[in-house]
C-alpha cells in the first residue's frame, strides 16, 4: 500500500491529521498567489527563513523557499530549529506543476517534534524541476531557522500491515502485506506480501459413510497459486457424519488473511449387509434386508449371471423409501438360478448417490 502523493493537499488536512486544528493556507492558494515571494535555496549553503504565526497578513505567517533540483534523487530539507512544545509547525514541498504537494510523513512533515525529534521533510525530486518548500506555523509567534538541503537516506519506522481478504459471496479479492514506512518521505519497504486467497480444494468430493466425522484434507491457494499454510485458518465441518451433503468451511484468523471460504462434499451410504433371498412361490423370488434410516432408498439388482452383465439377463428394482425392507420379484424363469445384490442411495439436490454393492446372494426359483 504505497502512500499517495496528495493532489491539492491542503494544510487544513495536514493539521487535522495531527489533531491540532487547522492552518489557513492551502497548496492550491500557495501555488496561485505566493510563489513569487519564495527565496531561492541551493544545496551548497543553508538559508535563513522567518515567519510570524501571529501576523495579520497570511503571507507573513508563512515562509517559502524555492529550489531547482540539480539531479533526480531523494532530497531532504532540514530545519535546525524545533518549534517549542505546544506550538504547531508544518513543512511541505510543492512542485511547479501547481497540482501536487509532497510531505515527509504522509500528512505534512513533522509538527512540533510530534513524530520524531527533528524537523525534516523529504521527497524524490526531478532534475531541472522547480520546487517550493512551505513553512507555516500556528501559535508559535516569531519563528526563525536555517534550512539545509542534503541527500535523503530513508529512515524506516515501525511496520504496519493489512490482511489479504476474500469475500466469496461478492467475488471480492484484496491483497495485503506488511510494510515499513520512511518517517520523512513517501517510500515504504515491503516486508511481506499476502496475496488474496482464491481457490479452495478438497482431497475428495465424495466418500462413504463410516459412522464418524468425515473431514477431507483442505488446500487453499492464493491468487498467485501459492499454498496458504493451514496455520492461517481454522477448518470446521457441518453435516459430515451421515450420508448426504457435508460442508467444509475455512475461516481465516485475521493475522495475514481475512474472510471465509466453503466447499461441499457428498457422503455416500456405506455397503449394505448381504440380502436374504428365497423363492416362496413359482417364478418368484423374495429379497429381505435391514432397513437404513440414513438413506433415501434402495436399488435391488438380480441376474442369471453372477457377473451381472449389462443386457437382458440383468434387471433391477428401484425402491424409493428407506422404510421398506422387502420386495418380491415375479415372472422369473422357473428352475433358474438367480443372483441378487443391492445398494442404498442418498438423494442430494435431486441427484442419487449410491453406496457400494452388497455381497451377492443366490437362489433357484421354484417351478
Amino acid at each position: 500500500m504505497k502512500k499517495l502523493l496528495s493532489v491539492l493537499l491542503s494544510f487544513v488536512m495536514v493539521i487535522t491529521c495531527f489533531g491540532f486544528g487547522s492552518l489557513t493556507a492551502s497548496a492550491d492558494t500557495l501555488n496561485r498567489n505566493y510563489f513569487k515571494y519564495a527565496k531561492t535555496i541551493t544545496a551548497s549553503a543553508p538559508l535563513e527563513m522567518t515567519l510570524d504565526s501571529e501576523a495579520a497578513e497570511e503571507i507573513d505567517r508563512m515562509a517559502l523557499l524555492k529550489f531547482v533540483a540539480p539531479e533526480t534523487k531523494y532530497y531532504e530539507f532540514v530545519s535546525d530549529t524545533i518549534p517549542e512544545k505546544g506550538y504547531v509547525m508544518s513543512m511541505v514541498i510543492a512542485n511547479d506543476s501547481k497540482e501536487n504537494c509532497y510531505s515527509g510523513t504522509g500528512a505534512g512533515g513533522v509538527m512540533n517534534g510530534k513524530k520524531h525529534n527533528d524537523f525534516i521533510v523529504a521527497a524524490k525530486l526531478t532534475k531541472g524541476h522547480t520546487y517550493y518548500i512551505l513553512f507555516e506555523g500556528k501559535g508559535c509567534g516569531q519563528y526563525t531557522a536555517n534550512v539545509h538541503i542534503r541527500s535523503h537516506t530513508h529512515k524506516f519506522d515501525s511496520a504496519y500491515s493489512y490482511s489479504a481478504y476474500i469475500d466469496e459471496e461478492y467475488g471480492y479479492l484484496s491483497d495485503g502485506g506488511k510494510w515499513l514506512p520512511c518517517i520523512y518521505c513517501s517510500v515504504e519497504r515491503t516486508e511481506e506480501s499476502y496475496y488474496a486467497p482464491k481457490t479452495m480444494a478438497l482431497s475428495t468430493y465424495s466418500c462413504y459413510y463410516r459412522g464418524t466425522e468425515r473431514v477431507p484434507k483442505v488446500t487453499i491457494k492464493d491468487r498467485k497459486g501459492n499454498v496458504i499454510p493451514v496455520s492461517n485458518y481454522k477448518i470446521t465441518c457441518r453435516n459430515n457424519v451421515k450420508p448426504g451433503k457435508a460442508t467444509v468451511k475455512v475461516t481465516f484468523n485475521g493475522k495475514k488473511y481475512k474472510g471465509e471460504m466453503t466447499k461441499t462434499f457428498i457422503i455416500k451410504p456405506n455397503s449394505m449387509g448381504t440380502p436374504k433371498v428365497s423363492s416362496p412361490k413359482s417364478k418368484q423370488l423374495k429379497v429381505n434386508w435391514i432397513r437404513n434410516g440414513n438413506v433415501s432408498g434402495y436399488y435391488v439388482q438380480y441376474s442369471t449371471s453372477p457377473k451381472f452383465p449389462n443386457g437382458s439377463s440383468t434387471k433391477g428394482v428401484f425402491i424409493g423409501k428407506n422404510t421398506v425392507g422387502t420386495t418380491t420379484i415375479s415372472k422369473l424363469n422357473p428352475g433358474k438360478k438367480y443372483y441378487v445384490r443391492m445398494r442404498a442411495f442418498k438423494t442430494v439436490d435431486g441427484k442419487n448417490y449410491h453406496g457400494s454393492w452388497s455381497k451377492t446372494s443366490s437362489v433357484t426359483v421354484r417351478k
